[in-house]
């Protein structure tokens, strides 16, 4: 068994910011052929396999905002951090 002090350490496979404007931003992102992901569109407890628990809606709300604001950026080798940036800037500086 490998230690964890000896276990190489872990890659990212995507990498996430938050914006109230990631809808927009998802769609412009694509536009501009820079695919993204909703990896968790909703909340981990509102999902109908867990409504047995009668979790309401408003019971996590960090959960919640989370779902709401999440958006997962491609990493890649061939693709570089300005191209992910610049898309970026450009759409929160669109007039």
């Amino acid at each position: 068994m490998t230690s964890w002090r000896s276990a190489p350490a872990p890659g990212a496979n995507f990498y996430v910011v938050r914006t109230r404007q990631r809808d927009g931003l998802q769609h412009y992102l694509n536009v501009t052929r820079i695919d993204t992901l909703n990896h968790y569109p909703v909340s981990p407890h509102l999902p109908q396999v867990y409504a047995y628990g009668r979790l309401r809606a408003d019971i996590y709300p960090l959960a919640e905002d989370l779902a709401v604001t999440c958006l997962s950026l491609p990493m890649w080798p061939g693709m570089t951090e300005d191209q992910v940036v610049d898309s970026i800037c450009g759409y929160f500086e669109r007039p």
